[in-house]
């Protein structure tokens, strides 16, 4: 996770805009290392955050907007 911290510094808040959003319509208190996991997991086919090394911010980017989308 800090990877991801220090290379997109604003990450944090947008991840937990999405999760409060997603607790709005009754999806709990779910935490910020699920939802990296989570993302980790979908976009490369495996929940370890070590393998987010070949993942670019802009990627990263991308699929955090399409779950605040989606969520």
């Amino acid at each position: 996770m800090a990877r991801v911290y220090a290379a997109w510094p604003e990450a944090r808040d947008k991840m937990k805009s999405v999760l409060k959003r997603w607790s709005s319509v009754g999806f709990g208190n779910l935490r910020l290392e699920w939802l990296l996991r989570v993302m980790t997991a979908v976009m490369t086919g495996e929940a370890y955050f070590s393998a987010l090394r070949n993942i670019d911010v802009p990627t990263l980017q991308t699929d955090l907007e399409k779950n605040r989308k989606e969520g």
